[in-house]
């Protein structure tokens, strides 16, 4: 690959980053972290470099470019017992360009609006009705070989690039008085690139919700108007092919892939590296072992620490179709079972 080519796109994206890191503070959250489909889940969701099917949507849009079919994603989930969880991913190939769209809603169903009433000079809570919320994200992606756009060298004609551009929004069914402006909505654009460094590797880089808050990137809530950011993300992922067809050791009876991902969230409150990573085996034509440790922050009385979060799963391929399971440890309260399905057109 062209040394010249890598260094103007690693300089560019610099740039990006370092002019979005100050730009952000407090900021709601992307609930589309949790994670958008079971395969990445149980790879520590380790899938930037990766990025090889329709979550690419929501994890590197660069990724787009290498889908050559119509495909269709889709992942379920109950998050601690209450939360409904769902994504839905799509990516529709169209001659040179891929297009895609991505939808994931978390909505709780009854929940019950009370308020105080005095009993015999005694404060006591009652229900007045319930309410349903609802948290989505919309996306909206594009990718291709960006050899379409800019000349480049023989070595780098397999850099591509996609860029997503997201719309948040949050809101209960009824807004009764203590509801009122519980409500609100929010933009924002991602950026990514996916090469080839060697025929055994794939690196992806991505930025996510990079818009500043005066260019329209911020969540804007109806009551009174209070404008939060949108939490913004660099990740640096790597995709290495250790046994399989275009390995670092060829074999035709298995496939082995190792995944590793360096997460640097924008945010004043942690200024560390989070990394993700997962191991792929493919035992039979059909049937997939996955592996991996998602590190995440918490919060304690002691301040902001790490977790990591082991994580595990399956995948069943049967023609156009693929059923992938994992199941993520967390803490007592998040131990979670994701359930995924993707078929091809």
């Amino acid at each position: 690959m062209d040394r010249k080519n890598i260094f103007s796109f690693f300089a560019f994206f610099a740039f990006v980053f370092f002019f979005t890191q100050h730009l952000f503070a407090s900021s709601i959250a992307d609930q589309s972290k949790t994670g958008v489909c079971a395969r990445s889940i149980a790879l520590g969701k380790a899938f930037v470099g990766l990025a090889d099917n329709s979550s690419s949507v929501f994890l590197n849009p660069a990724g787009l470019a290498g889908v050559n079919k119509i495909e269709v994603g889709s992942l379920r989930a109950n998050l601690v017992d209450e939360i409904n969880y769902t994504v839905l991913t799509i990516i529709y190939p169209y001659e040179d360009n891929n297009f895609g769209f991505g939808w994931a809603n978390s909505s709780v169903p009854s929940i019950p609006v009370t308020s105080w009433t005095y009993i015999s000079g005694v404060a006591r809570p009652q229900i007045d009705g319930y309410t349903d919320y609802n948290s989505n994200v919309f996306v909206v992606s594009y990718g291709a070989s960006l050899k379409k756009f800019i000349p480049l060298s023989e070595k780098a004609n397999n850099i591509s690039f996609g860029t997503n551009i997201k719309y948040y929004s949050q809101n209960f069914s009824e807004t009764t008085t203590s509801l009122e402006g519980a409500s609100g909505s929010g933009a924002d654009l991602d950026l990514g690139l996916k090469f080839k460094a060697f025929r055994w590797m794939d690196i992806g880089v991505v930025f996510s919700n990079i818009l500043p808050e005066n260019t329209g990137g911020a969540f804007v809530w109806k009551k009174n108007s209070v404008t939060e950011n949108i939490p913004a993300s660099i990740k640096i992922g790597s995709a290495v092919r250790i046994f399989g067809e275009n390995a670092l050791s060829k074999s035709s009876s298995s496939e082995l892939v190792y995944l590793l991902d360096l997460e640097k969230e924008i945010d004043s409150n942690f200024s560390g590296l989070l990394f993700h990573s997962g191991i792929e085996w493919k035992a039979t034509n059909n049937l997939y072992l996955r592996f991996g440790i998602d590190q995440q922050k918490t919060a304690q009385t002691s301040g902001v620490v790490l977790q990591n979060n082991l994580t595990y799963g399956i995948g069943i391929d049967i023609h156009q179709f693929q059923f992938d399971y994992a199941y993520y440890s967390g803490n007592s309260e998040n131990k979670t079972h994701f359930f995924s399905l993707k078929f091809e057109i």
